[in-house]
């Protein structure tokens, strides 16, 4: 018979024991989880429905805006203002010193510190705090910034770099977790994501150039674009009329009358579509050059009128120009030349030459809402109007009138690719951006480039674009005499209305005069910037605001002489 030692006998009463534990576990576990989920069910259900947990967001400090330079141009301010009622009216008034009818008195920075440090006063009134983007230099540098306002915590952008950047600027909202209780009490949980604050965006724009085109454009519409043709840096843009960022948001909610007239929230830079005129005589020439239409010995003898099929076409010049080749036409900006020209090269060319110098598509510049401009084709005339080209549609086309639609920063990036001969970079607003941290990036510069031409047909367009100024007879030599740097460039004038059906003493309407042009780069050798100016129905001459910018440009930014502004 077989008979259990006492180790073997030990090890049974272990196990016995075990056993025992974890069923008496499981029995309490059992009722436990039977009080839970059938007796105290309804407690219990009731307790998760009122306790949860709520995400409430933290809103990060929109980012700065700065110049080329450094100098500020927007940031954040927090305003206060305090709460009145009838019981706190006295107190306030003793405070601010004077007497108030309103629910709402705002409160310096020094009041509001006043009250927040005096016990007594806090628990009398209640301070209420808003945001406000402030803008520096707003009138001048509305066109380029824009506008937006704070609605609650939340910012929206409306224009300029304020909506185009607005994701690089607005930066990423934070969160606080918190426990809500059955009562609708708030305990923090101690967990939490941090905001990014928006990065710091600086601008190509250089701020007292362009308060100074500002200031200098003083007309009605008119706009000017100042560009650096080596890296498409835009160092002014000024649009007129302008508004002041800082009030647009007031002057939507009292209906201001003016931001219906004249349009100063449409941007002219960008949007304001106008014939080109004579400003596009230089392409012209170019691709007749390049397509052997003529030779560069081409010339005419010009009597004041070009008859095609029964219609007589005429110069600027009545008398006309005499014998013209190809250097005294863009000199002298004979329009006869330019009407032969249009017969012998056709439309099909000469919208292939404007379409490859970027006109009719947008420029890509870092700003919203930019128009691309009309290249008109036979096509286009048909689908559009119903009619069929004619000959006469070509030689208007081709001295800039008619359907022709170009912007002002088209019209910058045409100009470079004449000053580089072939080919220009993509106009930007933005030089760099800095965020929380200290890192910067700067964008890269895109580069276009065209076919190529041959080097003697830019030699001489460029040399006809520099007797403009340098010649006496030149279109725009009165503009730039006495300066002290070279300047090639084009005047063009675009015609509202015909003058030849109006009398001679007839005063001719504001709105019906004629719109003035100019496109230049500076200097000859070695451009550093361009510079496109119009003025529309001629309160001012473009060539006359142009010279101010250049000599404005050469004498503080080149020389780096004081600036009095």
């Amino acid at each position: 018979m077989f008979v259990q030692s006492e180790k073997t006998q030990g090890i049974s009463n272990r196990i016995y024991t075990l056993q025992l534990f974890f069923l008496v576990m499981s029995l309490v576990l059992i009722l436990q989880c039977f009080n839970l989920q059938m007796i105290n069910y309804r407690h219990y259900n009731d307790l998760s429905l009122h306790n949860y947990l709520k995400a409430t967001s933290i809103m990060p400090s929109r980012g700065k805006i700065v110049d080329r330079n450094g100098h500020l141009l927007v940031e954040n301010k927090v305003n206060f203002s305090a709460k009145v009622t009838k019981k706190n009216r006295p107190l306030i008034e003793s405070i601010l010193k004077e007497k108030t009818h309103s629910d709402l008195v705002p409160l310096s920075h020094k009041t509001t510190i006043k009250i927040k440090e005096n016990s007594e006063l806090a628990d009398k009134v209640d301070i209420l705090s808003t945001r406000q983007r402030k803008y520096y230099d707003s009138k001048e540098m509305f066109s380029v910034i824009g506008y937006g306002s704070f609605y609650g915590q939340e910012f929206k952008p409306a224009l300029g770099i304020e909506k185009y950047y607005d994701d690089i600027l607005k930066g990423q909202p934070g969160y606080d977790l918190l426990k809500v209780s059955a009562r609708g009490s708030l305990e923090k949980t101690g967990k939490s994501i941090p905001p990014v604050n928006g990065a710091t965006v600086t601008l190509t724009i250089d701020r007292d150039l362009q308060k100074f085109v500002h200031k200098t454009l003083r007309v009605s519409k008119g706009a000017v674009v100042v560009m650096n043709p080596n890296n498409g840096e835009v160092l002014a843009l000024v649009s007129q009329p302008s508004l002041d960022s800082n009030q647009i948001p007031n002057m939507y909610q009292n209906n201001n009358p003016l931001l219906k007239k004249n349009q100063p929230e449409f941007n002219r830079v960008i949007s304001g579509l106008i014939s080109p005129g004579s400003t596009i005589k230089p392409i012209i020439a170019l691709s007749a050059l390049e397509n052997n239409v003529i030779k560069r010995s081409y010339r005419i003898q010009d009597h004041g009128h070009y008859v095609v099929a029964n219609h007589v076409f005429h110069d600027w010049v009545p008398k006309g120009h005499g014998i013209v080749d190809l250097e005294k036409a863009i000199m002298v900006s004979c329009d006869t030349y330019f009407y032969i020209l249009a017969k012998k090269m056709g439309i099909n060319l000469i919208s292939n030459a404007f379409s490859e110098f970027g006109l009719g598509q947008k420029t890509g510049i870092d700003l919203p809402n930019e128009s691309s401009g009309l290249v008109p084709t036979p096509e286009w005339k048909q689908f559009n109007r119903g009619a069929s080209w004619y000959v006469g549609d070509t030689i208007i086309t081709t001295i800039g009138q008619g359907a022709l639609l170009s912007t002002p920063i088209q019209l910058a990036c045409v100009t470079a690719l004449i000053s580089n001969e072939g080919f220009y970079y993509v106009p930007h607003l933005l030089k760099g951006t800095t965020d929380i941290s200290g890192h910067q990036h700067q964008p890269s510069h895109i580069k276009k480039v065209i076919r190529d031409y041959d080097p003697k047909h830019y030699e001489l367009i460029k040399r006809s674009m520099k007797k403009v100024i340098s010649d006496p007879n030149g279109t725009g030599h009165y503009y730039f005499r006495n300066r002290s740097y070279s300047v090639a460039g084009k005047t063009g004038t675009t015609q509202i209305t015909s003058h030849h059906s109006q009398r001679a003493d007839a005063p001719i309407p504001l709105h019906l005069e004629n719109h003035s042009l100019f496109i230049g780069y500076a200097p000859v050798d070695h451009p550093q910037v361009i510079v496109v100016t119009i003025v529309e129905n001629s309160e001012l001459s473009a060539a006359t605001v142009s010279r101010k910018i250049l000599d404005f440009y050469f004498k503080h930014m080149v020389n780096n002489d004081e600036i009095k502004l």
